[in-house]
């Protein structure tokens, strides 16, 4: 498979009102490269609903991740969150157009967790995400998403 922002790039995206930004997936996706680097990875089996993973790619790309997921007489949850740190130059993407930046330090943090009721068919999810760098003048992103809703026809 090809990189996302090759084949999604010119798609814009819609702020919360729908109303089309200037913004497109190109520039969401730009950390995911075509290039493959070797990587280091670790994944430990399941136990009690906990699993952990760790990769490491030379010495510029760290992650750890750790989740979780279990059923409770009807009640079904999920849970996750993860770091990566990158040090990598092709990591900048577009990011580093016009800059002269050549490589910086790019770190992200994700937790969500997801509830299912299967009786009801009620269920929510939430995703949180925190993206940081040590580019000069450039300003980490966060980001918060959530999901209700009710499941009809189980």
């Amino acid at each position: 498979m090809g990189n996302p922002g090759d084949w999604n790039a010119g798609f814009r995206l819609r702020d919360a009102k729908g109303r089309l930004t200037d913004m497109t997936w190109g520039s969401v996706l730009a950390e995911s490269t075509t290039t493959q680097t070797p990587r280091l990875a670790f994944s430990s089996r399941e136990f009690s609903g906990f699993q952990v993973a760790a990769s490491v790619g030379g010495v510029d790309t760290y992650a750890v991740a750790a989740f979780y997921s279990g059923t409770f007489g009807t009640v079904n949850v999920a849970a996750g969150m993860g770091y990566d740190l990158s040090r990598r130059q092709d990591a900048l993407g577009s990011q580093a157009a016009g800059t002269g930046l050549t490589q910086a330090v790019l770190g992200r943090f994700v937790m969500s967790g997801s509830i299912f009721e299967s009786k009801s068919g009620l269920y929510g999810s939430a995703v949180a995400s925190e993206a940081t760098s040590d580019i000069s003048g450039r300003q980490g992103a966060t980001n918060v998403y959530g999901k209700a809703g009710w499941k009809r026809d189980i």
